[in-house]
């Protein structure tokens, strides 16, 4: 299999290259408040059953987006709300203007820029992360760059979604890379990786699939994309799984 021209997660000026897409249609639209209307949306979550509403006070900047659930056949509409300021002060404020904005090379891009500043100071002077710095990256961080892709494509893109997605495949990277559409049939034998970004789908519609952005490099092989599919912000998604395996007899 070719390797795919990406930079690892920070722009490069050597011309790198990334996989992308967009895909899915929003169900409700993101919203932005005010601290001025927090409190109605506090108000109005809990009416519709919401016990809690965490509200990230260090900034003034947070995103709040509404989506729809299901409980107990029930449409109930849920505020939920991210800190847009890091643990190491750097803002996901435009981050989440290019997701908001449907700008979605953009919005990977600027995913790339903000993983080096969160891994570290060698990270940002080499414009790309090694696998070995991942783990310098706070669960809170990667937690909140995850959850701003995944509120504005609707759960159709994110780490945590990849993850569930690397796992369904049996942790087999050709079967994950296609499923995400990050590759091309070579010929009758093998698989190519897209080039970028022209081959990739910029769009949260159909036909692009679940899982396709935002984009990690392959270039070095896959032990970076590994190591933050690894990551103890998305080890939830394991246990989902194991939940899921286990039989419902074991519950009583």
């Amino acid at each position: 299999m070719a390797l795919l021209h990406s930079s690892a997660f920070c722009v490069s000026s050597a011309g790198s290259s990334t996989i992308g897409t967009e895909n899915a249609t929003h169900t409700s639209s993101p919203v932005y408040v005010s601290r001025f209307c927090l409190k109605s949306f506090q108000s109005r979550a809990l009416q519709n059953g919401v016990q809690s509403l965490s509200v990230g006070v260090r900034r003034s900047s947070t995103a709040v987006a509404v989506s729809s659930s299901k409980r107990d056949g029930v449409e109930k509409e849920v505020a939920t709300t991210i800190d847009l300021v890091t643990d190491s002060g750097a803002s996901l404020e435009l981050l989440r203007d290019k997701l908001a904005a449907g700008e979605w090379e953009a919005a990977d891009a600027e995913t790339r820029r903000l993983l080096c500043v969160l891994a570290g100071e060698e990270a940002v002077k080499r414009k790309w992360v090694y696998f070995s710095e991942v783990k310098f990256i706070s669960v809170s961080d990667l937690t909140k760059v995850d959850s701003l892709w995944k509120q504005y494509s609707n759960g159709k893109f994110g780490y945590s979604v990849q993850k569930k997605i690397w796992n369904n495949s049996g942790k087999t990277w050709n079967a994950f890379f296609n499923k995400v559409g990050w590759t091309r049939p070579l010929d009758e034998y093998q698989d190519t990786y897209k080039k970028f970004p022209l081959e990739f789908m910029w769009d949260v519609a159909d036909p692009t699939p679940e899982g396709h952005l935002p984009l990690t490099n392959a270039l070095r092989g896959t032990r970076l994309l590994e190591e933050v599919l690894n990551h103890p912000a998305f080890d939830a998604v394991d246990e989902q799984a194991k939940l899921r395996s286990t039989p419902a007899s074991l519950f009583g």
